[in-house]
């Protein structure tokens, strides 16, 4: 990513066409749309420039390693704690795996959900005796 600052002239003149425009960007600050934005914009890399894409694909590769390196630690003591697999462990990670794959549900759905089927479990055990 690119960074760069966008002049005086460039700015009244993109607020122009956006008050020109039919969007109604501009119409609630009375013409400046870009009155509340940053100097500094983003602009992306070409797809082709082999001097951003390479590394910018080498430090992807190494999230997603570390990432994956990090899933397998942390899941090994939960799935076989005493050197044993644990069924339970099993069957959430599975059901967990069915909900964002197959239902496509988010993270965020998925991990609310467990607590909320954790809870009830704990409490219909706490009930039980």
């Amino acid at each position: 990513i690119a960074l760069r600052t966008i002049s005086a002239s460039q700015r009244e003149n993109i607020n122009s066409l956006l008050s020109q425009s039919d969007s109604g960007l501009a119409s609630h600050r009375g013409g400046k749309a870009l009155d509340f934005c940053p100097t500094i914009y983003a602009r992306q890399a070409p797809r082709g420039d082999l001097r951003f894409g390479a590394p910018l694909s080498a430090i992807t590769a190494v999230v997603v390693g570390l990432i994956a390196s990090l899933a397998v630690f942390f899941a090994g003591p939960v799935l076989w704690p005493a050197g044993s697999i644990n069924p339970w462990a099993l069957l959430v990670v599975a059901a967990a795996l069915f909900a964002q794959l197959r239902l496509r549900w988010s993270v965020l759905k998925v991990i609310g959900t467990a607590a909320l089927v954790g809870a009830a479990w704990a409490g219909l055990v706490q009930v039980m005796g």
